[in-house]
């Protein structure tokens, strides 16, 4: 899961920002900046993630004994689903609440949307 975030994450600011250092850099419209900031922001996941990864190891280390009583592939489904979950309210949020506001123009001359 870890990885196909991480994938996700390159593949989509890699071909826009390859485009711009070629140079033919062109502006992209609001709904493409929309777009790219939801994708960039779902990968707040990787930090989800990492922590979920953090407490695998904590009951590893502290429990060995247990371990396989506390993380079982229930567990391990529950702590993905809860990491992709909240970064996708998080990145909804953050996306709806940019876009809320009202912009000069309808194209930006970047190739990353960001907060």
């Amino acid at each position: 899961m870890l990885s196909a975030s991480e994938t996700m994450y390159t593949l989509i600011i890699i071909p826009k920002m390859l485009c711009n250092l070629t140079g033919l850099s062109q502006p992209i419209s609001l709904a493409g900046c929309a777009t790219q900031m939801f994708f960039i922001t779902l990968a707040i996941n990787n930090c989800f993630l990492l922590t979920a990864m953090g407490h695998d190891c904590y009951v590893a280390i502290c429990n060995p004994l247990r371990y396989s009583v506390i993380v079982n592939k229930r567990a391990c489904i529950q702590l993905v689903w809860e990491a992709c979950s909240i970064g996708l309210v998080v990145a909804m949020t953050q996306v709806t609440s940019v876009f809320r506001l009202s912009f000069c123009a309808t194209k930006l001359a970047h190739f990353i949307c960001d907060i």
